[in-house]
Order: C-alpha cells, then sequence, then structure tokens
C-alpha cells in the first residue's frame, strides 16, 4: 500500500465521526473573529501564489499552516515580532496563557482520542468527553513543555527558532492516544519513534507538505474572497487535516505496536510520482 492509499483509506473513518471536525473549525473562527473584535481591524490575508513547505499537519489542524499571518488575539510572532493580547512577560499574561492551556490541552485530547478511536468503534460526542478527560493530565504536561519557547520569545523575539525544538515532541501526541503505560513511557515511545523512523518522517512530510502547500493556492483564493472564502478555507483544512492527522496516526500505532508495514512504505527511499 503506497502512502497515497494509506491517506485515501482514512477519509471512511474519518466520515464516521465528522463531528470531531467542528474542534478545529471552533478554534480558528474563534482566533479570526476574536482578533477582528478586539482589535476593530479587518484580518486581510497576505496573497502568496505558492509557498511550497515540508511538515506534518498539526493536530488539530489549523488553516494558519497555509495562512501564515492567520490572526491569534492571543498570541502570534511573526518576522521576529510578537503581537495579540500577551505581547510581553507579565503575571498576568503567564497565567493567561496556562488557563488557555488547559483548554486547548483538554480538546487536543478528545480530538485525538475520537481520531485514535474512529473505525474501530462505535464514537459519539460523549466518547469526546471521556477520552478527553482520560487524557487530559498528559495533552496538558506536552503543551505546558511547548509554551517555553513561547515564554522565551515574549523576553527576546529574535529566539523564535527555539520553537523548533518543540519537533522532538511531534509523535508523543500520538503515542498518549495508542500506547498504553505512563506518561514517562509516552514521551519516551515518541522521541524513540521519531529518532528510530527519521527516514519515514520526512517522506510524510514531503508528501503532506506536497498537498497542502498545492491546496494553499485554493485557499489563497478563497482567502482573497473575504469572510465567508475565509470560513469556507477554514472548514476544508479542518476537514482535510483531519484526515491527514488519522493517517500519520495509523503509520504510528502500525509501526510502534510491531504490526507488517508495506515494504512500499518503510523502504521508500523517495516519493514516486504515482504516489502522490
Amino acid at each position: 500500500m503506497s502512502m497515497r492509499d494509506k491517506f485515501y483509506d482514512q477519509f471512511k473513518p474519518v466520515h464516521r465521526v465528522i463531528g470531531i471536525v467542528l474542534i478545529p473549525i471552533i478554534l480558528d473562527l474563534a482566533n479570526y473573529l476574536l482578533y477582528e473584535k478586539i482589535f476593530r481591524t479587518e484580518y486581510l490575508p497576505a496573497h502568496k501564489l505558492l509557498n511550497l513547505k515540508i511538515g506534518l499537519v498539526s493536530a488539530p489542524p489549523s488553516v494558519r499552516s497555509i495562512l501564515e499571518d492567520f490572526p491569534s488575539p492571543l498570541f502570534q510572532a511573526n518576522n521576529g515580532s510578537v503581537s495579540g493580547i500577551v505581547n510581553q512577560l507579565t503575571l498576568f499574561n503567564i497565567l493567561l496563557l496556562l488557563s488557555a492551556t488547559l483548554i486547548l490541552s483538554f480538546l487536543h485530547s478528545g480530538y485525538l482520542g475520537v481520531l485514535a478511536e474512529s473505525g474501530r468503534r462505535p464514537m459519539g460526542w460523549k466518547d469526546f468527553f471521556v477520552l478527553g478527560n482520560q487524557f487530559w493530565l498528559r495533552f496538558l504536561v506536552l503543551q505546558v513543555l511547548g509554551l517555553w519557547p513561547l515564554i522565551l520569545m515574549l523576553i527576546n523575539p529574535e529566539l523564535v527558532f527555539l520553537g523548533l525544538i518543540n519537533v522532538v515532541f511531534v509523535y508523543v501526541q500520538y503515542a498518549i492516544v495508542v500506547d498504553e503505560g505512563s506518561i514517562k513511557e509516552n514521551f519516551q515511545r515518541g522521541i524513540g519513534f521519531l529518532l528510530q523512523n527519521l527516514k519515514l518522517t520526512l517522506i510524510m512530510a514531503i508528501y503532506f507538505g506536497l498537498i497542502f502547500s498545492f491546496l494553499g493556492i485554493f485557499i489563497h483564493v478563497l482567502a482573497g474572497l473575504g469572510r465567508t472564502g475565509i470560513i469556507i478555507a477554514i472548514v476544508l483544512i479542518a476537514y482535510l487535516g483531519a484526515v491527514a492527522n488519522k493517517t500519520v496516526l495509523e503509520i504510528y500505532r502500525e509501526k510502534s505496536q510491531g504490526e507488517q508495514m508495506n515494504p512500499e512504505i518503510e523502504n521508500m527511499g523517495g516519493l514516486d510520482s504515482d504516489d502522490l
């Protein structure tokens, strides 16, 4: 099975829990509408015909992966500068960041928890809250660890590059919802999976990077149409992003649990055009 087939196979289980895409939609809409209301300014996206990039899709996904200047009323770092409500290091701002992290970690937990079980058993909104609560503490720890580069950016915006260090935790979120064991074991397995599967990670990063880079042409056209176009773009990225998240999750599950992966994915030295 090629990477393309693996991706296509995840549409069906995502359709069974299609309501879960409301999580990234609500998060992006909240950022967009609150930004315009708080700062009393209209968001006008920077136009880019094509912006090639590589990388895995964030979970939950965000239209910000394509519209890099997509607003965030709380905190945003662009071109070496920091903007938003949290734009300096104060006790109030730290408490505000932690409060937001508390909420986001629960949503993150429920979102990936439902995706992990989709296609394996019937899922409903009750499961979102159950799984969200089950993994909440672990995702809270993960997201708090991801906060320290933001705090350093508040001290010196030129330290924005330190956020790249969080890449080492990219699979920890999948380890939490797939693997059993303690939170320490989740971190060990997630980081270990990255180090042992750098080639596979690069293949996935290139594959999804190309998909969303070319999708970005359409997204920028939509965003240029105004609020309606931006909302459509948010919904589209939330849907396809969920499929991409599910694909990475299932590949992680198969590899980490010792199930035999298709040699075409495992041994692929590069991306063949037929697999795109």
